[in-house]
């Protein structure tokens, strides 16, 4: 028997009751498969501009896009933080922690200062991310500094009251 000029073996295997066929015949059928599943074009296109009033007026497409890109700066910046203070051998607990925080606002103690480092290498360079996060660094330092300047007053206000205490004695 031949099917489509190809050479069919037809070998009946009595344990199984399968047909045996040729690669060829394979690859054959394969081709008349595809051809059948090809879609056919009914209809013309062509590209032609077409005026479509916009939803949004330009000013809010452009608060909008420069809300996008903002977001897009911090969080980039978030993912590189994150990445660098792993690699300074930080837990991830704690880095991803410490980054909330500190995106959160409530990342003012000495230990957030790496964070805001991190953040401040991790964003676009001159970008408002990398501002804010210098800022942030700083504010953080001037606190530090500030702690560590009243607990030295209140070192020598108590050192002036002994001071005080040791001349009311002799009087």
């Amino acid at each position: 028997p031949k099917k489509n000029d190809v050479e069919v073996k037809k070998e009946d295997d009595a344990k199984s009751g399968r047909r045996r066929t040729s690669t060829v015949e394979k690859a054959a059928s394969a081709d008349e498969e595809e051809e059948e599943e090809a879609p056919m074009q009914t209809m013309l296109s062509c590209d032609i501009d077409v005026q479509v009033p916009n939803l949004y007026h330009n000013r809010s497409k452009d608060v909008l896009r420069r809300i996008k890109n903002r977001e897009f700066e911090y969080t980039s910046a978030r993912t590189r933080a994150f990445r660098s203070l792993l690699a300074t051998f930080v837990h991830e607990d704690t880095a991803r922690q410490v980054l909330g925080d500190a995106a959160r606002g409530r990342g003012y103690a000495p230990y957030h200062k790496k964070a805001w480092m991190a953040l401040s290498q991790g964003s676009v360079e001159g970008g408002e991310a990398q501002k804010a996060a210098m800022i942030d660094l700083r504010t953080t330092s001037l606190v530090e500094k500030l702690e560590e300047r009243c607990t030295m007053a209140q070192g020598f206000a108590s050192v002036v009251q002994a001071c005080k205490g040791l001349g009311d004695d002799k009087e």
